[in-house]
């Protein structure tokens, strides 16, 4: 599975970033889409990213964490007070996105358990 952190890197500056960015999301679309030049991501339908491409080798997939910080949540809210990193409500947005993709709806009562008895036994407020 490839993803690309929605974190700014802002080291390099925001146009170092956003090269970063564009160079990881190329390469990623060269090996999910061998053979073809689209130069873009291929695997994303109208409305709602998704994350397997039709013609992607057997066993590799894009989960676009990126696409859904700058798309669908594009407002500074969404980050923390260094304009970094995402805050906790995003974290918790990408990680209901990743989970609703990779697991079987069946399996999200288990996991959800899991959860709370993982965050129980770590004293971590707020158990889902």
């Amino acid at each position: 599975m490839f993803t690309v952190s929605p974190i700014r890197h802002l080291a390099d500056g925001a146009h170092g970033n956003q090269l970063s960015k564009s160079t990881l999301l190329l390469g990623i679309d060269a090996l999910l889409n061998p053979g073809t030049q689209s130069g873009v991501l291929s695997c994303e339908s109208p409305g709602v990213p998704t994350c397997a491409s039709p013609c992607a080798p057997s066993g590799m997939d894009y989960f676009p964490s990126y696409e859904i910080v700058m798309d669908e949540l594009r407002d500074y809210r969404f980050y923390a007070e260094d304009m970094c990193h995402p805050t906790r409500q995003t974290e918790d947005y990408i990680l209901e996105r990743f989970l609703a993709w990779a697991l079987p709806a069946s399996e999200h009562p288990v996991l959800n358990q899991n959860i709370r008895a993982f965050k129980q036994s770590r004293h971590i407020s707020n158990p889902r």
